[in-house]
């Protein structure tokens, strides 16, 4: 059953894509070239083109290496009065800043080869990107601005929203910042008032996962989990917050088997 399912949306996406390229980024051919010009920058026009090719994969991986490099690193420059300042502090893992290097490198691609285009072709630019949109039949512009305004936004936001995504401890308070809010939360140690261990998580299907983790409560209200995707990476960095604040308040931690998770 799954594999007609998969079927059907392989389907469904080719349709659609078919349809957004027919619709939106097929290329129309302009009228307001002279063949004869076309004719003569044809050379440089497929010069260009196979370079373009042929730089399109490096670049990505290249940018995409550059940028998770630099925001993994970033992150560190960016909390380091905290992490110097906090008995314990953990900001998102390195692998989280995957999702901007993704988005961010496939928008900086398009915007790279553009600039080599212009480079290259000078004062014959237009002739050579109608020329590149003849030979693709694609709209290249309209193709170009809808990767960089899909790609190059959603990653900005990614960034800022994995910066400001942290827990930290001192002495009196654990505070934390989701990936989802803009505010950090604080709550008094003194008020946490279990911490419960849990060796499985079971799925809104019913199965259960084998998940070790700690989730700390304030009554009945959970503060949080050490099982967090963006965090999995310092995970031991989180289990040592939990046994500071068992230390601190004296706390037993509970066996609570198996957690429900929605």
């Amino acid at each position: 059953m799954e594999y007609f399912i998969i079927a059907i949306l392989d389907i469904s996406l080719t349709l659609v894509l078919g349809t957004i390229h027919t619709h939106f980024l097929k290329h129309k051919k302009r009228s307001d070239f002279d063949p004869k010009e076309l004719s003569r920058i044809k050379d440089r026009g497929q010069l260009i083109y196979g370079l373009n090719s042929i730089l399109a994969m490096p670049l990505l991986l290249i940018l995409g290496f550059i940028i998770y490099t630099i925001g993994k690193n970033v992150a560190v420059l960016w909390h380091s009065d905290m992490i110097n300042s906090e008995r314990y502090f953990v900001h998102t893992d390195n692998y989280s800043w995957s999702i901007p290097a993704l988005l961010l490198c496939g928008g900086l691609t398009f915007v790279v080869l553009d600039g080599i285009c212009r480079v290259m072709a000078g004062k014959d630019y237009e002739l050579i990107m109608e020329f590149i949109a003849r030979k693709e039949k694609t709209n290249i512009r309209r193709l170009k601005k809808a990767i960089i305004w899909l790609t190059v936004p959603p990653g900005l936001i990614s960034v800022f929203l994995l910066l400001n995504t942290y827990i930290g401890v001192n002495d009196e308070t654990l505070y934390i910042n989701t990936i989802w809010s803009l505010q950090k939360k604080e709550y008094s140690l003194d008020e946490i008032s279990s911490i419960y261990e849990y060796r499985f998580v079971m799925g809104d299907d019913g199965e259960l996962i084998n998940r070790k983790q700690y989730c700390i409560y304030r009554g009945n209200e959970e503060v949080f989990c050490t099982h967090t995707s963006i965090f999995v990476d310092n995970k031991y960095k989180l289990d040592n917050i939990v046994h500071f604040i068992q230390r601190r308040n004296n706390l037993r931690i509970e066996d609570g088997r198996t957690k429900v998770d929605f």
